[in-house]
């Protein structure tokens, strides 16, 4: 976690009772500018490798409450990603999964895909507790899921089915 950047977004929620979220924009740079009452505020969000925590030793269940932050971050910046990059296909996806649930903190590339996967693992990281193999586990259960719908959907069997769940 990143105490800072916790600290920074608990100063923004104190703009307006009323506001659900505080007023908060990240950029493929990793700077977060939040808006707080003293005017805007920027943080640059630590690597991974400097975010896991001890994690909860628990079961990496998608379906529970604990797990649930971790692969709608996962899978909802493979969504996003596909609404920027239309021509992505399932295999592309496996393969950036495939590559980071070995080493999650890996350098990006030019795989605009993974970019985009470690920028929100490391804005989740920095605000919630997991660890480095949950996170593994987290993102080799989204790896085996893409196989999965690939098999019976085609190319895009695990795009399509997962756009039906993931705003994007």
């Amino acid at each position: 976690m990143d105490q800072n950047l916790v600290d920074l977004l608990k100063a923004a929620e104190v703009i307006s009772p009323n506001q659900k979220e505080a007023k908060m924009k990240i950029g493929r740079d990793g700077v977060v500018e939040v808006e707080t009452p003293d005017g805007p505020k920027k943080a640059t969000l630590k690597p991974l490798a400097e975010l896991y925590g001890p994690g909860r030793n628990a079961d990496v269940d998608p379906e529970s409450d604990a797990f649930m932050p971790l692969f709608m971050a996962i899978e909802g910046a493979i969504v996003k990603e596909w609404r920027f990059a239309p021509a992505l296909t399932d295999a592309q996806v496996a393969s950036t999964l495939d590559r980071l649930g070995l080493k999650p903190e890996s350098a990006p590339g030019a795989d605009e895909l993974a970019a985009s996967l470690l920028l929100e693992l490391r804005l989740l990281l920095s605000l919630n507790n997991y660890s480095r193999q949950e996170v593994r586990t987290a993102i080799r259960r989204v790896s085996r899921s893409v196989a999965r719908h690939t098999q019976v959907g085609g190319p895009r069997g695990y795009l399509e089915f997962i756009r039906k769940y993931i705003p994007g």
